[in-house]
């Protein structure tokens, strides 16, 4: 009999096995182990069938790629304020964010009250929510980035944000590479350069490169040994 492989992650468990059979065995075992040491395990919450969500990511058989994760904004409840953090929290260190940055929210779940009491958001959460560019994930065109930096930035935004049908962009180098192409044609997602028949729009775009550049060239000492991703994100998180 193989051994079965079971990380985990706080209340997030994944057991791996080498065939169905295996898996199942190991997965009511596990459940069991679990009841024996006093926690209850959510049945609606087991997965026994592909695909499997564990720690942002979609695992198929064959496949594992990062899970589209949505972030719902609108709170009434003490337990939509637990979501929101929660997600929040999950892609914060993507998007540059600090703990103390999501202060005002984490304030909300302080009460010790039931999950049903109602919450409303303070300005202060307001705010944060506003400036926290979950929503718009831009791909910068500076002159140091590589294929490579751009692929990066994508597989971390399409994690959080879905993989969308397609792509409009400048002509930079980078994006005009074989490699990234590839990448592209391999996710399913229609690459378009330039935007026809619209100066007006154009120019728009290309003033907010520009305002990205130089808030990233203001930055750079403070942040240089940060990655691309965290850089990109607080330069994102200034403008707004």
């Amino acid at each position: 009999m193989e051994k079965a492989i079971i990380p985990h992650y706080m209340d997030d468990v994944l057991v791996c096995a080498t065939n169905d059979d295996e898996l199942t065995n190991e997965l009511d075992l596990t459940i069991n182990a679990l009841i024996v040491a006093g926690l209850e395990p959510q049945e609606s919450k087991v997965q026994r069938m592909p695909p499997w969500q564990y720690l942002g990511l979609e695992i198929s058989k064959r496949t594992i790629v990062p899970q589209k994760l949505a972030i719902k904004t609108k709170v009434t409840t003490l337990a939509n304020v637990h979501q929101l953090c929660g997600a929040l929290n999950w892609v914060r260190p993507w998007l540059g964010l600090a703990t103390e940055d999501l202060a005002p929210l984490f304030e909300l779940l302080k009460g010790g009250e039931e999950l049903n009491s109602p919450r409303v958001l303070s300005p202060e959460a307001e705010k944060v929510l506003e400036k926290t560019p979950f929503l718009m994930v831009f791909v910068s065109a500076h002159t140091s980035e590589k294929s490579w930096d751009a692929i990066k930035h994508l597989v971390q935004a399409f994690s959080f944000i879905g993989i969308p049908k397609a792509l409009k962009m400048d002509n930079g180098l980078a994006y005009r590479s074989e490699e990234f192409r590839s990448f592209l044609q391999q996710w399913g997602v229609e690459q378009k350069t330039g935007i026809s028949h619209s100066p007006t729009a154009q120019a728009m775009v290309e003033r907010t490169h520009q305002e990205i550049k130089r808030v990233l060239k203001q930055q750079q000492q403070v942040l240089k040994a940060e990655s691309p991703s965290i850089r990109l994100a607080r330069a994102l998180f200034t403008i707004a």
